[in-house]
């Protein structure tokens, strides 16, 4: 492993995520393939989000921080990203986690197939039969769509090579919504493939799920699908979505 320069960067945007971030740091502190590093670029947070960094500092040795006075996710992957030394850009949100062997298959996959863009399928952090089925459809929307000219990736769940991300541009952070799929869609009219590692999960929380409910929620993101993949990139607020954990706040400090 060469220090200054990681297989893997993985940038994580937060804003107040407390509660959610430990658990991905946790995950990747276990990682048996170590050739990452780990730059959080944080909102100006008003919780402990902080500390939770500080706490795992110790455990990841290429875990960064950096803070940006604009609360905006595209805008924040893009700043870390200009701090980012990998040759592949992972993207993860602040309320997921991976496997121990994670990154150790995922440095196989791409580098067995030479891919350029990637993703993962995604499954809930629950036992529900009703959210498994949801995330399956996602799975098979995210897995059609590399088929289209118009790629389907969730933003907490790309990897791309870094020389792709800039000649993309990174993400427009002038997007309302969506930004993840209109960068999936700019890397397709580059001419790089979409390649869907079935074999790997990323557990996702569903805590916007237990907010908002199941059928609020599908309206909205049916909503942006939609506009996205027949009118264009959504500029305008289209509904209520707010970034970050301070969200969810309330109801945890609730149940702890």
């Amino acid at each position: 492993m060469i220090k200054n320069k990681p297989f893997f960067s993985v940038i994580i945007p937060t804003l107040n995520e407390e509660f959610f971030l430990g658990k991905l740091l946790n995950s990747l502190s276990r990682q048996s393939f170590k050739d990452f590093e780990v730059i959080i670029c944080d909102g100006n947070s008003y919780d402990a989000t902080y500390k939770v960094y500080k706490k795992y500092k110790k455990k990841i040795k290429q875990l960064k921080w950096y803070t940006s006075q604009k609360r905006n996710v595209s805008y924040q992957r893009n700043r870390a990203a200009r701090y980012a030394k990998g040759k592949y850009l992972v993207f993860f949100d602040a309320d997921v986690f991976i496997a121990k062997n994670h990154f150790f298959d995922l440095a196989n996959f791409v580098i067995k197939n030479d891919s350029a863009f990637a993703t993962t399928w995604i499954v809930p952090d629950n036992d529900s039969i009703i959210d498994h089925s949801w995330m399956t459809l996602w799975n098979v929307l995210v897995y059609t769509s590399q088929f289209t000219p118009k790629y389907l990736v969730s933003g907490h769940n790309i990897v791309v090579l870094r020389e792709v991300f800039e000649k993309v541009g990174g993400f427009d952070s002038k997007t309302f919504m969506a930004e993840d799929h209109l960068f999936a869609q700019q890397v397709s009219k580059l001419g790089y493939r979409l390649d869907v590692v079935e074999s790997l999960n990323q557990v996702m929380s569903l805590r916007r799920v237990n907010k908002e409910g199941r059928i609020g929620l599908g309206i909205k993101h049916s909503l942006s699908l939609y506009h996205i993949l027949f009118k264009g990139p959504i500029y305008n607020k289209l509904f209520d979505y707010p970034m970050g954990g301070g969200h969810y706040e309330l109801k945890k400090r609730e149940k702890i």
